[in-house]
C-alpha cells in the first residue's frame, strides 16, 4: 500500500492539519472523560467511608445518583469507543480523514481510494491509541460500579435489618400493651363499686370486704 498525496508531511511531529485537529479533539474528549472519572472516583471513597461509619436510607439515595452519574459516564466512554472501533473497521471512512490528499491531488486520491490502496496507518495509530485510552477509561469505570453495587447491597441489607428490627420492637411493644389493657379491664371490672349479683339478697353491701356467698335465697 502507497501513502496518498500529503499524507505524510507538515503539521507537528510530521502530521498533516486535518490529524493533529482529530488529535487535539480527542485529547480534549479524553481529558473531559478522565476528570469525570477522577470524579466520580473521589465521591464513591467519600460514600463508602461513610457507610463504614453509619447507615442511612440518605446514604442510600446518594449511591444511586452516584451509580446513575457512573453509568453516564460509562455510556460515554463506551460510545467514544465504539465509535473509533466503527471508524477504524470502515477504509472508505478513515481514507476520507486525508484531507490535505484531497485538496493536493483528487484525481490520485480518487484513484487510491477506488482501487483501495490508500494507506491509513497514520490514522490507525492516533485512533488505536485513543481507543486504549477509552477502554482503559471503560474498565475504571465498570471497577467503580461493581464497588457501588457492593456497597449497595451490603447498605440495603443493613437497612433492612434495622427496619425487621424495629418492626420486631414494635410487634412486642403491641402484644405487651395488649396484655395490660386485658389486665386493667380486668382489675377495673373487679374493683369497681357496683353490687353483685350473688348478692342480690342485701347480704353484702358495696364497699364491704369480701365474702363469697355460701348461697342464694337458702
Amino acid at each position: 500500500a502507497t501513502c496518498g498525496p500529503g499524507c505524510g508531511g507538515g503539521g507537528a511531529g510530521g502530521m498533516t492539519f486535518e490529524f493533529v485537529v482529530l488529535e487535539a479533539l480527542l485529547e480534549t474528549l479524553v481529558d473531559s472523560l478522565i476528570q469525570e472519572v477522577e470524579r466520580c472516583q473521589r465521591v464513591k471513597e467519600r460514600l463508602l467511608q461513610a457507610v463504614r461509619k453509619r447507615m442511612s436510607s440518605r446514604l442510600l439515595t446518594r449511591m444511586l445518583k452516584l451509580k446513575k452519574r457512573i453509568e453516564e459516564v460509562f455510556q460515554a466512554v463506551r460510545g467514544a469507543e465504539d465509535a473509533l472501533e466503527e471508524a477504524q473497521r470502515d477504509d472508505e471512512v478513515m481514507a476520507l480523514m486525508y484531507l490535505s490528499a484531497i485538496r493536493e491531488d483528487p484525481a490520485a486520491y480518487a484513484r487510491q481510494l477506488h482501487v483501495k490502496r490508500f494507506n491509513v496507518l497514520q490514522a490507525e495509530i492516533i485512533l488505536d491509541a485513543y481507543a486504549l485510552e477509552f477502554g482503559s477509561l471503560g474498565r475504571s469505570l465498570a471497577l467503580a460500579r461493581q464497588d457501588m453495587e457492593a456497597t449497595e447491597d451490603l447498605l440495603r441489607f443493613r437497612l433492612d435489618r434495622a427496619r425487621n428490627r424495629l418492626i420486631l420492637i414494635d410487634v412486642l411493644f403491641g402484644i405487651v400493651t395488649s396484655f395490660l389493657a386485658v389486665l386493667t379491664l380486668v382489675a377495673g371490672y373487679f374493683g369497681m363499686n357496683i353490687p353483685h349479683g350473688a348478692y342480690a339478697d342485701g347480704s353484702a353491701a358495696p364497699g364491704d370486704p369480701f365474702a363469697p356467698p355460701t348461697g342464694v335465697g337458702g
